[in-house]
């Protein structure tokens, strides 16, 4: 089961990628630009076939996908060049694979809202849900839960010995025991543990006895019309949640602020042991996940970071102002020198993972 799940975790980021990369593509054969390669994969390249005028790689990392246009990192031009088109075009060459990042989670939650249903928080008192759970959603600094080394994202199955499904059949039980011993069984992803926790009888009003913030979440299906529209409204919804996130994190780097909570980054190791946790809990969650994922994928690559989606587009948007484009030394050295962060943040974040995970 192991070795069957990171494969379907590690293919399902593989084919996101390979989507991404897709976009830009196909928008490049639309304005007739010479598209060299199409890669699966981080070089050195595995295997290779030319068909027509593009060659078709697999490479060895498997985290990572790129498209090689004609005269992309020159100023090379002629008819079929990516540097002789008009900036619009460009523009549009280079936002489609974070276009195809938002398709892709529409077209997910759609099919969720139409099938098994999309994991959503509810109320004790709703009905016609599938598969009613109680989650952890947030833990309180110097709590009895974050003694307990309870964690955001964990599932209560049984509290006390009885099986529950409603967050107030949790929050009664902890009210009565407050300064007695509570037997909580947790689930986090693929494992199953008890942890035994002491509500407090003195708590700040905010936090609660145990300090958790949880509620009930449960799979909700929407009718053949209702469903494209909660895929739209889902989809904008957590963008601008992401979004927030990301701003909130961003000001949590000067000084008197504080980061999110529960804010975690992960790196390709962490991502694939999240896909396969969200695997363990069934398919449907498994697909938001993959469309949650698509989702934060495309906010990153829209960000005005050189080096991604976004830092292309910016330069792209400051040629159609300026009617000039930048330098082309110095749009290559800035898009080089971020790469080159990129890639010592990524193996810092995996370097954590590694050690979160496996140590």
């Amino acid at each position: 089961m192991g070795i069957v799940t990171i494969f379907i975790a590690l293919l399902s980021l593989v084919l996101l990628i390979t989507l991404h990369e897709l976009g830009h593509f196909l928008l490049a054969k639309k304005y007739n630009v010479k598209v060299d390669e199409f890669g699966i994969g981080i070089p050195p390249r595995v295997w290779g076939k030319k068909v027509g005028e593009t060659l078709y790689s697999i490479n060895l990392l498997p985290l990572g996908g790129f498209v090689r246009l004609q005269g992309e990192d020159s100023s090379e031009k002629g008819p079929r060049s990516f540097a002789s088109k008009p900036v619009a075009q460009r523009l549009f060459i280079v936002a489609g694979g974070v276009i195809v990042f938002w398709i892709i989670t529409i077209v997910m939650f759609t099919g969720l809202a139409l099938t098994w249903g999309v994991p959503s928080a509810v109320s004790d008192d709703a009905t016609g849900v599938g598969q009613p759970m109680v989650r952890i959603f947030g833990v309180a600094s110097n709590s009895p839960a974050e003694d307990a080394q309870i964690r955001p994202g964990d599932i209560i199955l049984k509290i006390n010995g009885e099986p529950v499904t409603m967050a107030g059949e949790v929050i009664s039980v902890i009210e009565a025991n407050k300064g007695n011993e509570v037997s909580m069984l947790l689930q986090r992803g693929r494992s199953i543990e008890e942890q035994i926790v002491i509500p407090r009888v003195d708590h700040p009003e905010t936090e609660g006895a145990l300090g958790v913030r949880l509620g009930r979440v449960a799979l909700v299906t929407s009718s053949w019309w209702q469903a494209p529209v909660e895929g739209v409204r889902l989809t904008g919804d957590l963008t601008w949640r992401i979004l927030k996130t990301f701003g909130s994190a961003i000001r949590g780097l000067f000084p008197g602020k504080d980061m999110p909570e529960g804010m975690s980054v992960m790196g390709p190791i962490g991502i694939v042991s999240a896909l396969q946790d969200s695997l363990f809990l069934g398919i449907p969650h498994f697909l938001f996940f993959v469309a949650l994922l698509s989702l934060h994928l495309a906010v990153i690559n829209i960000l005005p970071i050189p080096a991604l989606d976004g830092g292309r587009i910016a330069f792209l948007l400051v040629e159609m102002v300026r009617k000039k484009a930048v330098s082309e030394q110095v749009e290559k050295l800035t898009h080089t020198a971020f790469f080159v962060l990129l890639i010592l943040l990524l193996i810092f974040i995996t370097a954590q993972d590694i050690f979160t995970l496996f140590l």
